[in-house]
């Protein structure tokens, strides 16, 4: 089961797999795919269409479109 803050934002068509943890403040933007053991600090954002698996961002980080 996600591990999520109260305090996220998602946005329509993002996915979120199972095993993931999100941190307070955090927005997750359309076509984000947030994969198994993911772990994104708080106060993180993304632009659109980018793909986590098994990998932790921290707090204040800004991923951009086409990050993989």
């Amino acid at each position: 089961m996600p591990l999520l803050a109260k305090t996220i934002s998602v946005y329509p068509f993002a996915y979120l797999s199972d095993d993931i943890s999100i941190g307070d403040g955090t927005v997750i933007m359309p076509g984000v795919f947030v994969g198994e053991k993911t772990k994104i600090g708080n106060n993180a954002s993304s632009t659109e269409c980018c793909y986590t698996r098994r990998f932790t961002i921290g707090d204040r980080v800004n991923y951009h479109s086409g990050t993989v």
